[in-house]
């Protein structure tokens, strides 16, 4: 290996360490929360359980108001 092209290398692996050092190990604007899409995700598929169990409870409420509505009509 020519010894021009080694240290030309040698400078841009040293480049890019210096980048990634920049990168991940400072805190930006950018980077400030790396787990945004991983908490968005996490809240979307609470929110879907959520109205799952919200479309459950309110069948089980019209079928014990239905009961106490037939109930009711016995009685008189």
């Amino acid at each position: 290996m020519d010894t021009r092209n080694k240290s030309k290398c040698q400078v841009q692996l040293s480049d890019w360490r210096l980048l990634v050092k920049i990168i991940f190990l400072k805190p930006t604007p950018l980077f400030l929360n790396c787990n945004v899409l991983e908490e968005y995700e996490h809240h979307q598929r609470q929110i879907e359980a959520f109205s799952t169990k919200l479309e459950v409870d309110r069948q089980k409420l019209r079928r014990h108001k239905a009961e106490i509505d037939d109930l009711k009509a016995s009685e008189v």
